[in-house]
């Protein structure tokens, strides 16, 4: 997938460069509402709010990130005026302009066969000098069986997952280093990586199960990822946290509380991957037997 973004990059000779997977699309009307506001701003990138529909359904609602951190239509000088680019996800969400893109050296980086699309995004959004927001939806990401993101995840799958995460630090660590920017940006990266590893990526227990090396190796670089620097409580009173903060809420892995929190970035951080999946395993029999 990222060498067939990079081909089209190459290819485009167009002022705006846009990426649309095969099984999404546009309503009726977004990519000229989209186009025009990219156009009137300006902006070296511009996102706008997507739809999201259910495996099998063709309704719509906006993602919910979308609409607690991108409803307002804005024009911004980069990251540090547009901190809530900071947590834009995909590619295919925002227009980009190609002088943009070829100013930066912005490509998608074709190691990541799958989950590329963050790892662009983060890389742009530090690299842009404007940013911009429709705040409106333009576009459909239709959630199909057999989907990456519905996917069962294997070794293969955790291996990229894990150096998404590394790599995604690395850019705001070098980002923050660079332009001297406040500590919160790289403590949203640190959380945001801890908040995955917890939330969506189903990695302890294979690493407690599996007799691989493979999985040896990447739980040494969880031990490091969850060293990468501390955090304290005070991370949930940073407004943005506030809105993508999912302790406390009812998910798949059960309620996850503050203390589970530090719990599991602590037994990551000391390899105790036991403890962690443990944890995780009580929750979720939790959540089980209360509904």
């Amino acid at each position: 997938l990222s060498a067939a973004r990079n081909t089209g990059i190459a290819a485009a000779r167009g002022v705006i460069v846009g990426f649309l997977d095969a099984d999404d699309y546009y309503v009726s009307g977004g990519l000229a509402a989209h186009l025009d506001f990219a156009q009137r701003s300006g902006a070296d990138m511009t996102h706008a709010q997507t739809y999201i529909t259910r495996v099998g359904s063709p309704q719509l609602s906006v993602l919910p990130r979308d609409r607690r951190l991108f409803a307002e239509q804005k024009v911004r000088k980069g990251l540090r005026d547009c901190e809530n680019a900071q947590f834009i996800t995909s590619s295919w969400s925002s227009l980009y302009r190609a002088d943009f893109l070829a100013r930066a050296r912005l490509t998608f980086d074709e190691a990541q066969v799958k989950f590329e699309d963050r790892l662009f995004v983060l890389s742009s959004v530090t690299a842009a000098g404007s940013i911009a927001q429709l705040g409106e939806p333009v576009r459909v990401w239709r959630r199909r069986a057999g989907s990456i993101s519905t996917s069962r995840p294997d070794s293969a799958v955790h291996v990229l997952q894990v150096q998404l995460l590394e790599k995604c630090l690395a850019v705001m660590s070098a980002w923050s280093d660079r332009t001297n920017a406040p500590p919160r940006f790289l403590k949203r990266e640190i959380y945001n990586t801890i908040a995955r590893l917890i939330w969506d990526i189903d990695i302890f227990p294979a690493i407690v199960a599996a007799d691989d090396p493979v999985y040896a190796d990447l739980a040494g670089r969880l031990q490091r990822l969850s060293d990468y620097g501390a955090l304290g409580g005070s991370i949930f009173d940073d407004p943005l946290v506030k809105v993508i903060d999912r302790v406390g809420a009812k998910s798949r892995k059960g309620l996850i509380t503050r203390a589970d929190f530090f719990e599991i970035q602590r037994a990551v951080r000391e390899a105790d991957f036991t403890a962690a999946n443990a944890l995780l395993l009580q929750r979720r029999a939790t959540r089980r037997n209360s509904s």
